[in-house]
């Protein structure tokens, strides 16, 4: 899979997280944990920055048995977070498994209240 590839799909997943009703934002997880396990899992893909320099929140990193999808999202008032984390984390399943990648973990933490 390619950079390009890991790209689209997150941004896809990005669209389709900031689209899910209770979502007031989308932020990439932070942490020196996430850079050393992807050198100690010898991750295939990892979503980096695009032509423009940016980079996405959604973190994709793809190896031979899995996909490994990583955001934090922030909550509208009123919602409740682990319906809005289910709802976030069903879509970003869908979008990788229409990629035709190895199966989908999703990993969503809600980290703060609009």
């Amino acid at each position: 899979m390619s950079l390009d590839v890991s790209r689209s799909l997150a941004d896809e997943i990005l669209a389709l997280a900031k689209a899910t009703p209770g979502v007031a934002g989308v932020y990439a997880r932070p942490g020196i944990g996430q850079l050393s396990r992807i050198v100690r899992e010898g991750v295939a893909v990892v979503s980096g920055s695009g032509s423009d320099g940016s980079v996405s929140p959604i973190d994709v990193h793809v190896t031979d048995e899995a996909t490994r999808i990583e955001f934090d999202v922030a909550l509208a008032p009123g919602q409740v977070g682990p319906a809005v984390a289910r709802a976030v984390a069903a879509a970003a399943r869908t979008a990788a498994a229409a990629s035709g990648l190895p199966p989908a973990v999703v990993d969503v933490r809600v980290v703060s209240l609009g």
